[in-house]
């Protein structure tokens, strides 16, 4: 395939759209071309699009069928046949998985170390309010900033983790779809 729509470039090539479901797909596609498309119209060429890139091993479809869930990933196929065409910066957009993963982890293992000195932070501050009753004025609003860092901690460390939770499983799906 030498050719791919001009819409579909600008949505999975220029904007970076990977791991999308068609709703979200042709929310973008509305939000781009919303003077010349209704969304009826809209859906239809989109769920065209995908049927043919999917046929062509452009994309790799996962999730139940018949339900709203179906994702859609870019395959290594259309990575190397898109994104390295004439496009420098496209190559920058494709990380490599492992580097992908990597980063990953040492973003997990930054926040862990900052979940742990918020945690410390705020334990230290408590037991001060505890044995000097006289400061608790002076060291609450200390407290209630570490405690909040520790939550922000905690939601970055959830995010981190839920992303590499989705590339092993994106990994388990691609290599379960090669077996047949």
């Amino acid at each position: 395939m030498k050719n791919l729509n001009e819409a579909m470039y600008l949505l999975l090539v220029e904007k970076r759209i990977d791991n999308f479901s068609v709703s979200e797909l042709v929310e973008t596609y509305m939000h781009l071309y919303s003077s010349s498309k209704n969304e009826f119209k809209a859906r239809v060429f989109i769920h065209r699009q995908l049927y043919r890139l999917v046929n062509q091993g452009y994309l790799l479809k996962y999730g139940k069928k018949n339900t709203q869930k179906i994702k859609y990933i870019l395959t290594e196929k259309f990575k190397q046949s898109f994104c390295n065409l004439n496009n420098s910066r496209a190559k920058d957009y494709f990380m490599a998985e492992e580097e992908v993963k990597a980063a990953l982890k040492n973003r997990l293992k930054e926040y862990e170390c900052n979940l742990l000195v918020s945690t410390s932070e705020m334990e230290e501050y408590q037991s001060y309010m505890e044995e000097y009753p006289a400061i608790i004025v002076l060291l609450k609003s200390k407290f209630d900033l570490a405690k909040e860092e520790k939550y922000r901690c905690l939601g970055r460390i959830t995010a981190v983790q839920n992303i590499l939770g989705e590339c092993i499983l994106t990994k388990i799906i691609e290599h379960n779809s090669a077996e047949y």
